[in-house]
């Protein structure tokens, strides 16, 4: 009688795709629309600025074989693949910016963040701001700096109570500018300690102190924070931060440059279409099944998040965090 002993396959080695941009969504749909848009705006009296054109015909060389590849050669097997070169671009391809983005997540994991457990935390601007904020930049740095100084009081009036008179924070903060859906959406993320250093020795090492995780009454704090450092820094420019109309002007007067530029801005920002027969409307939701006809909706549940406050327009969110021993976790946070 023989037994039959299983043996496991060796594993397959998974084999080398070359990326194909061109088979892309988002390839398909510039190299098809761009040219009879600029066409369009070209009859209607205006044109976009260089800087966007020169990014977009970039992207739609990027990776494609009939505009330049290099040919790398193994010397031990002899096989070869041909490797198109890239754009370089920093806003519209994927390829290159998910390779940036691999990069500095990276570098943050391994150089950078320390071995101690961090939080997230996701700041959204009212939508009146968001447009003039994605035109001044210095505006932007002034929402950076209210968040970071925020969180650094909160910090530092929570390690005094916890005994801690030199504590020291640290962030890393990351400025996006669109939303998943690409709509213009300036926000902030930020990386903090969940926690502090100090010295218990003055010619020690520093040592971290966990602390403990906010609540939402914490978030309340910090988000009122950043309301009231952004309404300062709005009077200081002469800026009423409650009339709509005047941050609009002061939008538009930062557009003069590039009027085209800032209508798509100003449409992206509201969440509307631009351009075309439908220009004003919202875009169309795909995945959403109508109800039958004189069937009632249900209705909508509304659930209240976790460690998440709102002042003024400004909504905090800061119910991510990551363990000291997760450094994968950490490294995908950062990419993010």
């Amino acid at each position: 009688m023989f037994e039959a002993a299983y043996v496991p396959e060796p594993p397959t080695r998974p084999r080398y795709r070359r990326r194909d941009p061109e088979s892309t969504t988002l390839h398909t749909a510039i190299r098809t629309h761009l040219e009879p848009f600029v066409e369009h705006l070209r009859r209607e009296g205006g044109a976009l600025p260089d800087f966007v054109l020169r990014e977009l015909r970039a992207y739609l060389r990027c990776g494609v074989l009939a505009h330049g590849f290099q040919r790398l050669a193994c010397n031990g097997c002899g096989g070869a693949r041909l490797v198109g070169f890239s754009c370089g671009a920093r806003t519209v391809c994927p390829s290159c910016g998910g390779r940036r983005m691999a990069d500095l997540a990276a570098h943050l994991v391994d150089r950078v963040l320390p071995w101690v457990p961090i939080r997230q935390w996701v700041l959204s601007l009212p939508w009146n701001l968001r447009l003039l904020v994605a035109y001044d930049h210095d505006l932007l740095l002034d929402c950076h700096r209210a968040l970071v100084r925020s969180l650094t009081c909160w910090q530092r009036r929570r390690a005094r109570v916890a005994g801690i008179a030199d504590a020291r924070c640290g962030a890393v903060a990351q400025i996006q500018r669109f939303s998943a859906d690409l709509s213009l959406n300036p926000h902030l993320h930020l990386l903090t300690f969940d926690g502090c250093f100090h010295r218990p020795d003055p010619h020690g090492p520093p040592v971290f102190r966990r602390l403990p995780p906010p609540s939402d009454a914490d978030v309340c704090a910090v988000v009122q924070g950043v309301a009231r450092r952004m309404h300062r820094a709005l009077v200081r420019r002469g800026i009423d931060p409650h009339d709509r109309r005047r941050l609009q002007t002061a939008a538009a007067d930062l557009g003069e440059d590039e009027p085209v530029l800032a209508h798509l801005a100003a449409a992206s920002a509201q969440g509307r279409l631009a351009v075309g027969r439908h220009a004003g409307l919202r875009p169309a939701t795909l995945g959403v099944v109508p109800p039958p006809d004189g069937a009632r909706r249900p209705p909508q549940a509304r659930s209240r998040a976790r460690q998440c406050a709102e002042a003024d327009g400004y909504n905090l969110h800061a119910a991510v965090s990551v363990r000291d021993d997760q450094r994968d976790r950490l490294e995908h946070l950062c990419r993010y």
